[in-house]
């Protein structure tokens, strides 16, 4: 067993190899746990110094037993992308080992068909070690206890490495179960052509929408076959075989069941010149994943190898091979010859999930029940009702979302976007009661993931699976009741503001009670030519304290000679001020030098805009 960083337990299977220097893991592993890896790269070399593949970096692993134990070792590992081939089956049910009675094997399922995630190199192997030490015959496997259990080792066990002399395999468990599938499930039609059901191993409930997969590869292959003359003649060619042998036919948008899981299969073609009759090799891309990640692959049994034992067979000398064959049934062969599968897509039973997730039972059988409580019962008599094939009447509080149910059983909400690319939960959500423990986690999900935001972004994330009931008042009612977001809204201190001064709320005359301020520099040119000098100029603007007029004048500089300028145009144009204000803000000070000379009670320039203002009256 191997433990990640989340505390998460999963099993995996072992080797220890003493040829290797190092130990190793698979990238596939630890992509699954997520497991951090430091910088590293080696060059790994093998028999005859032949230089295989360069790790990609290096982890730290908890390992466990599987048995009941409290033994954990964390050893350092490096990541190869692939660590070993599948291991062939091993069959010991006919072998009697009595030094093995008893014993506690590490992989006590060590005789199935697998491959390796873990590989145990000599830097560890002498630390995993205990002192207990079995031997059996000569031709018996050695036991040796280590902290994760006990590992065989030998030259050979019994007859089991031995190249067969007949033909006799040993199937896994999965593999078995397809074999037993095919022998049940295969016929003759009329025509003489073989039928056979596909190998589900298991639930097509897990597949989701892959319509908008297929429908993004589809102008990639018109465009190859745009580009691509000889490909596109074949492939026409090939298609239309296949139609004429009913091997395929159209499928309309109408002639869809949503009732009946539907999984749409991309294909492309490929070219191969080497070849003198069938250039053309079709490739059916059943790995393509759909909304749910899984593919048909998946859910698929890839069957065995059978023949293995056939290559095994034929490395014997000649005197070892069969000199007698039956000749086969005349009535029961082939009649045409082009290979033709009918398939026929039924949901097979198999083992809920959910059993496996959880070790206690109580806890199961609850989570269980109200699942079922709540597929079932949130809309008993609409689920019924639809179920017949009617539809609800129009009064009813659901007719307006035109609803249906699926392949699943769930009530989804109806609309016109049947043809859109949209995954399925998007174009059809589940609807969702107005009220329910179910309807209330789903809000606080959403609220969470959209980092407690307001409601129409809590609504946006929701509509992206389900569709609730009354959705707005809940998830404001919700929100509303949020401890994080009631924190955020409650009112802090504000400074209050003072109080206006009479002339900014008395009725008066425009640009009576007025006030001042720079805005610039602006670039100005003395002439519309190529070589014109440019200078800087202001903005000087005049604001009614009353009425919150404007009053817009160009300053040729930041002199007070040209402020009088300006603000003897502006009196001018608007009549004489009884007060000017100036908030003395940065603009001003830009010319803090020149001002301060003007207002000093020493300038001589201040008693000409003294004399000047105070003939006006200004104050």
């Amino acid at each position: 067993m191997i433990v990640s960083d989340r505390g998460e337990i999963i099993q995996v299977k072992e080797f220890i190899n003493l040829d290797s220097q190092t130990s190793f893991i698979s990238e596939s592993l630890v992509q699954q746990l997520h497991l951090s890896r430091q910088s590293s790269s080696l060059r790994l070399k093998g028999i005859a110094a032949v230089k295989a593949d360069r790790t990609r970096g290096l982890v730290s692993v908890k390992l466990t037993p599987y048995l009941e134990s409290s033994s954990e070792y964390i050893i350092s590992a490096h990541i190869l992308q692939k660590l070993t081939s599948e291991f062939s089956a091993f069959d010991i049910r006919n072998v009697n080992w009595p030094h093995l009675e008893g014993v506690r094997l590490a992989d006590p399922n060590f005789q199935e068909t697998s491959h390796g995630d873990v590989i145990i190199g000599a830097d560890y192997y002498g630390q995993i070690l205990e002192e207990s030490l079995r031997r059996g015959s000569n031709n018996a496997p050695t036991t040796q206890a280590t902290i994760f259990g006990c590992i065989l080792f030998g030259p050979k066990f019994g007859k089991q490495e031995e190249i067969p002399t007949k033909f006799e395999s040993s199937l896994s468990k999965e593999n078995q179960e397809c074999e037993d599938h095919f022998k049940s499930s295969h016929s003759r039609d009329s025509d003489g052509r073989h039928v056979v059901k596909l190998p589900f191993r298991k639930s097509t409930e897990l597949l989701g929408d892959s319509k908008p997969a297929a429908l993004r590869m589809l102008p990639r292959l018109s465009n190859k076959l745009q580009t691509n003359t000889a490909l596109k003649k074949a492939s026409v060619d090939f298609l239309t075989e296949y139609e004429s042998l009913k091997h395929m036919k159209i499928v309309y948008d109408s002639d869809v069941d949503l009732s009946q899981p539907v999984y749409y299969l991309p294909h492309h073609g490929i070219i191969r010149e080497i070849r003198i009759t069938t250039k053309l090799r079709v490739v059916f891309n059943a790995s393509s994943s759909t909304s749910s990640g899984a593919s048909l692959n998946d859910i698929l049994h890839t069957g065995a190898k059978h023949q293995t034992d056939l290559i095994d067979w034929l490395h014997l000398s000649s005197q070892s091979w069969p000199t007698h064959f039956e000749a086969p049934n005349e009535n029961n062969l082939e009649e045409r010859p082009v290979l033709a599968i009918s398939t026929t897509v039924k949901p097979v039973k198999t083992q809920w999930e959910l059993l496996t997730k959880y070790s206690d039972l109580n806890k199961l059988l609850r989570i269980r029940a109200l699942c079922k409580r709540f597929i079932l019962h949130s809309f008993e008599k609409e689920h019924k009702l639809l179920s017949k094939g009617e539809s609800l009447p129009n009064s009813h509080y659901l007719s307006r979302l035109t609803p249906f149910i699926d392949f699943r059983g769930t009530l989804r909400l109806g609309r016109r976007l049947q043809a859109s690319l949209l995954p399925l939960n998007s174009k059809h959500p589940f609807i969702l009661p107005k009220e329910s423990p179910s309807t209330r986690l789903i809000i606080s999900d959403a609220h969470q993931y959209s980092l407690h935001r307001g409601t129409q972004d809590t609504l946006a994330y929701i509509r992206r699976d389900c569709w609730i009931l009354g959705r707005r008042t809940q998830v404001s009612a919700y929100i509303w009741k949020c401890i994080r977001c009631a924190r955020f809204r409650q009112k802090r201190a504000r400074q209050l503001m003072g109080q206006l001064p009479a002339n900014r709320v008395a009725p008066s005359r425009p640009f009576l009670h007025s006030g001042v301020d720079y805005a610039g520099p602006i670039n100005l040119k003395t002439w519309k030519v190529r070589a014109a000098r440019c200078y800087k100029a202001y903005i000087a603007l005049f604001v009614c304290h009353s009425t919150s007029a404007i009053h817009l004048e160009l300053v040729a500089d930041y002199t007070a000679d040209a402020f009088v300028t300006a603000y003897k145009r502006f009196t001018a144009r608007r009549g004489i001020c009884a007060t000017l204000r100036s908030d003395c803000g940065t603009n001003l000070k830009g010319a803090d030098v020149q001002l301060q000379a003007l207002f000093s009670s020493s300038s001589a320039e201040l008693g000409k805009l003294y004399s000047l203002m105070t003939r006006d009256g200004t104050q």
